[in-house]
């Protein structure tokens, strides 16, 4: 072993052996340092003579005795591995946490309560962008707490995980006077935290999401059993009409026929397919489907026309003329929407300014 390895095994064999004593005899190990002493000891036990010394223990309590042995096993073979473990021909990974695959430990750990922002950037943004919302910006130190980043640090397949999901991940953040937002995904798992809701960072309770589109506090994810949506509804921008925050719904299209007729025809996991777009601005969502468009939200009926009360927060087909299936999207902050299928292109919504080209402003 180098000496790296050498003194990590002197560390784990010397926390083995305490814990054995203390199973043993019952009560803590007293300490065999010499507080009052000023030499520094020149040398440190080599492996060979520390496996020497513990050879001569007599046979103990059970419990104590497995601690032992685990303490020779380090000695002799070195301290387990979390990562680049080599098998032998048939030997398989041992079960236990750390030989999941990385996206499977990342959100074990976040479940858990690890703080996976090491450099605090989300409470830097939020003071960036809101700098005299103090209460705000401790409800997210209590969130985010600097003792639970240290899980992270438990072994090398947990640090690895990190990074791969700060590399490979997704991550958004809205902050608003008064609240702020934000959520980070990772190989389909998301985590969100909003100040106004959370005390915590929490698993959204949906499949795992192939995309999420976002338009400040509403959210719609695209998954393998369709798509959920949750955050602000505040508009009806997720089919249905609700105030405060919406945990992950599944979303649905009772008024939209030929949409709900075509997901009921995918295979169960392949829902996803159902959408080809989705699009959201000012409290307004557009969704294309391969039989369509459909829309909810603010300002409805200037995109499906005049529809039943019951009605007005579902989603619904937008009135465009018989056959036209738009393949893309443009939505601007102003609810001008321009449908393109092809070189066509069918325009409603604000002409602000006149800039619609339609001769009027309306």
């Amino acid at each position: 072993m180098n000496s790296l390895c050498c003194d990590r095994a002197r560390e784990r064999t010397h926390r083995a052996t305490i814990h054995a004593y203390s199973r043993h005899f019952r009560e803590q190990m007293p300490s065999i340092h010499n507080n009052k002493s000023t030499v520094t000891p020149t040398s440190v036990p080599s492996l060979e003579s520390l496996l020497a010394t513990l050879s001569k223990i007599p046979p103990l309590e059970p419990t104590a005795q497995a601690l032992l042995d685990r303490a020779r096993s380090i000695l002799t073979s070195g301290p387990p591995l979390s990562m680049n473990v080599e098998l032998a021909d048939g030997e398989e990974l041992p079960i236990a946490m750390h030989t999941l695959n990385q996206g499977a430990v990342w959100a074990c750990l976040l479940g858990g309560g690890a703080n996976p922002d090491l450099e605090d950037r989300v409470l830097e943004e939020a003071r960036e962008e809101e700098p005299d919302d103090i209460e705000m910006h401790n409800r997210i130190r209590k969130a985010l707490t600097p003792e639970a980043k240290c899980l992270w640090f438990l072994c090398r397949k947990f640090f690895f995980s990190l990074n791969v999901a700060e590399k490979d991940g997704e991550s958004y953040q809205y902050t608003v006077y008064g609240d702020c937002y934000h959520h980070h995904m990772y190989m389909g798992r998301l985590f969100m935290l909003d100040t106004d809701y959370h005390a915590a960072l929490t698993r959204a309770r949906m499949p795992r999401a192939l995309e999420v589109y976002s338009n400040e506090i509403t959210h719609i994810a695209r998954t393998p059993k369709g798509l959920w949506g949750w955050g602000d509804s505040g508009y009806g921008q997720l089919g249905f009409k609700s105030s405060g925050f919406v945990d992950p719904t599944r979303l649905t299209f009772p008024n939209c026929p030929k949409v709900a007729e075509h997901e009921a025809s995918l295979p169960p996991w392949e829902k996803h397919r159902v959408v080809t777009d989705v699009s959201m601005e000012r409290w307004q969502t557009f969704i294309l489907t391969p039989v369509g468009t459909v829309m909810a939200g603010n300002k409805a009926n200037w995109f499906i026309g005049e529809a039943e009360r019951g009605n007005r927060r579902l989603f619904t087909p937008v009135a465009v003329p018989t056959g036209f299936v738009p393949d893309h999207i443009m939505h601007a902050w102003n609810s001008a929407v321009i449908l393109s299928m092809g070189d066509r292109q069918v325009i409603s919504g604000e002409s602000w300014k006149g800039r619609l080209g339609l001769g009027h402003v309306e």
